[in-house]
């Protein structure tokens, strides 16, 4: 059963292959001092007993974390990979938390948001299957500046934002040395994704989608499909008919689509070891920088690093 929040506001989506996000500052500006909490989505999808492919098993680390968030092979890997976003949001929060206390301002409560189920580059095909191609809406709180003048809201953003600047910029250099490994790694899917093997797979993936009655020549094609059966519905706020649709539409997806899910992890994990092999100076930088980092801040801030539902060594 999918979490339902209220006054969800149904929005047009932006394509969905989700790579992995520069973590610069611009992302992580807070509109509304919401935050992305990337651990949520690992909470759902155990609440939800999905029971997708994991990753290469190992114990986890903030090093397993930092390779898995460049490297991902999989969805498990893709998830986990957002484990250290949502520590170094948690540790910015708490530096702009008591920036702001120290000046007698209030804080806004971080409201959670995930990255949805409707991922085409690592799918959760478990949880697509029960429905869950997108994330919960987020509720429609009142922000802080709500109830203040023109001048009073003015200035309570300003001093939000001066203290954004001062919160910590210990992750830059292992944001700089994820994303730069990231950016060869998804040349190497692009390349992968090319190949007759997998192009095959989405001519048959397409056939399938077809026969079940949801023509469409593309996973992203599918996906505006299923903005046509349940947007309306979200829209009308019928809650119970959404929900069968995507259903109804997600079962047909992940069946479809699993053929061409094994191809591709196939192919991605016997690229994998040479790749590591060719950017052994970069894997043991990332690995010792996330080590390094998350233990002098979990010790500063008594913040832990979510443990993830599934870990690669």
């Amino acid at each position: 059963m999918r979490i339902r929040i209220p006054n969800y506001q149904a929005k047009p989506r932006a394509r969905r292959v989700h790579r992995r996000p520069d973590r610069d500052q611009a992302a992580l500006r807070r509109t509304g001092r919401t935050t992305l909490l990337g651990v949520l989505a690992a909470v759902l999808v155990a609440a939800c007993g999905s029971s997708g492919s994991q990753g290469q098993g190992g114990s986890s680390s903030p090093a397993v974390d930092a390779m898995a968030e460049a490297v991902p092979v999989n969805y498990h890997d893709f998830q986990t990979g957002q484990l250290l976003l949502s520590f170094e949001l948690s540790v910015r929060d708490k530096e702009i938390d008591a920036c702001m206390s120290a000046n007698g301002l209030p804080d806004p409560p971080a409201l959670p948001q995930t990255l949805g189920n409707d991922n085409i580059e690592f799918p959760d095909l478990a949880a697509i299957a029960q429905g869950h191609l997108i994330p919960p809406g987020i509720p429609n709180a009142p922000g802080p500046t709500a109830h203040m003048s023109v001048a009073e809201a003015k200035a309570y953003t300003a001093e939000d934002q001066r203290c954004l600047g001062r919160s910590s910029n210990v992750f830059e250099q292992l944001n700089s040395s994820v994303n730069e490994l990231n950016r060869a790694w998804t040349s190497e899917l692009a390349q992968i994704d090319a190949t007759p093997q997998v192009r095959q797979a989405l001519q048959t993936f397409a056939s399938c989608a077809g026969n079940a009655g949801f023509p469409a020549s593309s996973p992203e094609g599918y996906m505006e499909t299923v903005d046509k059966y349940t947007v309306p519905l979200i829209t009308r706020d019928q809650a119970a008919a959404a929900h069968r649709e995507f259903v109804r539409l997600g079962t047909v997806y992940a069946r479809c689509f699993t053929p061409v899910e094994m191809i591709r992890e196939r192919l991605r994990r016997q690229r994998l070891t040479g790749f590591l092999q060719a950017h052994a100076g970069e894997v043991t930088a990332i690995k010792s920088q996330a080590n390094a980092v998350v233990e002098r801040l979990r010790r500063r801030y008594k913040v832990l690093v979510p443990v993830s539902v599934a870990t690669r060594a």
